[in-house]
């Protein structure tokens, strides 16, 4: 069996959970990808050019981020409390469609959890 990142991802879902998105990021400098899913962010770092390598460096529930900033044209920082904080840098796509499809699946979750009044469904955002 040939393992690659999103093998490597679908093994960290829980068992009602799905990928929603994913995308070929940086990470705090790490190339790899981020999916996102019905509850969270996973990010799996690659390792190497011939033999690459598979391992998640992340795990992080929507609701446990506080606050999503651009930091320049394609990144973005997700803060998670005072002192963390993850970098997420862009390749191929503009960092603003990863920002909004992150900020849509939180709000989901917060409205689902009771924490919000109103679902926030908006029809000029594309995810």
């Amino acid at each position: 069996m040939v393992t690659n990142w999103y093998n490597e991802t679908m093994k960290e879902l829980k068992n009602d959970e799905t990928i929603q998105k994913s995308y070929r990021i940086e990470l705090d400098d790490h190339e790899g990808y981020l999916s996102l899913t019905d509850d969270r962010l996973i990010f799996i770092r690659v390792k190497g050019f011939l033999n690459k390598t598979y391992q998640k460096t992340m795990d992080l529930p929507y609701t446990d981020i506080k606050k999503i900033e651009y930091k320049n044209t394609n990144t973005i920082t997700l803060s998670v409390n005072d002192k963390k904080r993850y970098s997420f840098s862009t390749f191929r796509i503009p960092v603003f469609l990863v920002k909004k499809c992150i900020e849509y699946y939180r709000n989901q979750m917060e409205y689902l959890s009771g924490n919000q009044l109103v679902a926030p469904i908006r029809k000029d955002i594309q995810v």
